[in-house]
């Protein structure tokens, strides 16, 4: 699925992997920085992992969504997570980010709706430090409502 015009909101899009996600899913992202001399399992290199929630609308085609607004939601706070919480299977150069399967709900009282023109959109921003340089990755989450 291709997301169209993030740059605008996240700041530039080479940096920004984006999904969408069934509300209650959980799954994992792959990030490898193809530099052989990192291992992100050394407990030297710290992650700093933020979460905020954002009301959209957005136009869909075939195999496509542009964004046409995000705004960050007023009543959700930020939502940090632990390396040991969100980092699996790291390793040298690589480590796979963990989709929690409290996405929305992390945020209070939130759910996807049916309506797919506004959807929620979530965006973490994974940083790590190794020394003294700070490098980071955002991940756009569009959180699709799942009939129960």
């Amino acid at each position: 699925m291709r997301i169209s015009n993030i740059k605008h909101y996240l700041g530039g899009a080479d940096q920004v992997i984006a999904r969408e996600v069934l509300q209650g899913n959980s799954f994992l992202l792959n990030v490898d920085i193809s530099d052989t001399t990192v291992d992100f399992s050394d407990s030297a290199i710290t992650f700093d992992i933020k979460s905020e929630l954002f009301t959209s609308t957005i136009t869909e085609k075939r195999s496509c969504i542009k964004v046409n607004t995000l705004t960050k939601e007023s009543t959700a706070t930020v939502v940090s997570s632990t390396k040991t919480q969100s980092i699996i299977n790291a390793g040298i150069s690589n480590f796979d980010y963990k989709v929690p399967t409290t996405l929305l709900s992390d945020f209070g009282a939130f759910n996807a709706s049916p309506d797919s023109a506004t959807p929620y959109i979530v965006v973490t921003k994974v940083q790590w430090t190794i020394g003294t340089e700070v490098k980071s990755i955002r991940f756009m989450f569009v959180a699709r409502y799942q009939p129960q």
